[in-house]
């Protein structure tokens, strides 16, 4: 059984752009959040589910829809749409070379009214209606082989993602955006290049370049993570 817990998160206004190599100390520790004081509003999927849809066992990720429902996507590589009331809206789970179609499901999030799917072996995105209609897909023009699968954060603006290219090199991590509003392919532009502490390089290689996940070179580890997140405007 899924429980949804939503806690106020606390913003900070900084008061105008930060340097590219300034840093900020922010005073005080962090402040637990008592869950005792939470109602739960619904909930939704348990592991023997009588009606089936909701037999949820293993979930890679879970987001609010935009009228406030749930988009669950489950490990057994299908995508599930709840109402806020918890009751199944639209199930995905069409697997294949086909329109509509994935073979590879990476990633699922809502989108001002649309479901958007990234199947990585195809490389491309697969947009739904809100009610699981299949609407078109849009795929990268070049496809290449990604040592790490990409993971995408959906804009505050209508069919459009960011995305961190984990092998940046330099000084510098390049931020992409993507558009997915084309008929066919995807619209690719370099959003933002954020700055990368020199501090990281290491004795005898520039950038340390062992990776513990796959064992192999070419991808940077032990790094600080870069985290991205849009704001509502």
């Amino acid at each position: 059984m899924m429980r949804l817990l939503i806690p106020l998160w606390a913003c900070l206004n900084l008061g105008g752009s930060l340097g590219a190599q300034e840093i900020v100390i922010l005073e005080g520790g962090d402040r637990p959040i008592p869950l005792d004081g939470f109602e739960e509003l619904w909930t939704v999927g348990e592991a023997r589910a009588p009606s089936g849809w909701d037999a949820i066992g293993s979930i890679r990720s879970a987001n609010f829809v935009f009228d406030g429902g749930l988009i669950i996507h489950d490990r057994l590589s299908r995508v599930i749409v709840a109402s806020p009331q918890g009751s199944l809206v639209a199930e995905i789970a069409t697997q294949g070379d086909g329109p509509g179609e994935f073979t590879n499901l990476r990633e699922a999030w809502a989108d001002h009214g649309k479901v958007v799917l990234y199947d990585g072996t195809k490389q491309a995105f697969l947009l739904f209606s809100g009610e699981g209609e299949y609407l078109r897909s849009v795929s990268f023009p070049e496809k290449a082989l990604r040592l790490v699968a990409p993971e995408f954060v959906a804009s505050s603006r209508s069919l459009e993602v960011f995305e961190e290219v984990p092998t940046s090199s330099g000084d510098r991590r390049e931020i992409m955006r993507h558009a997915l509003d084309g008929p066919r392919w995807v619209k690719s532009e370099m959003f933002h290049a954020a700055w990368r502490a020199v501090d990281q390089e290491h004795e005898g290689d520039k950038y340390f370049r062992w990776d513990p996940r796959t064992g192999g070179s070419g991808v940077e580890a032990f790094f600080p993570l870069l985290h991205l997140a849009p704001i509502p405007d």
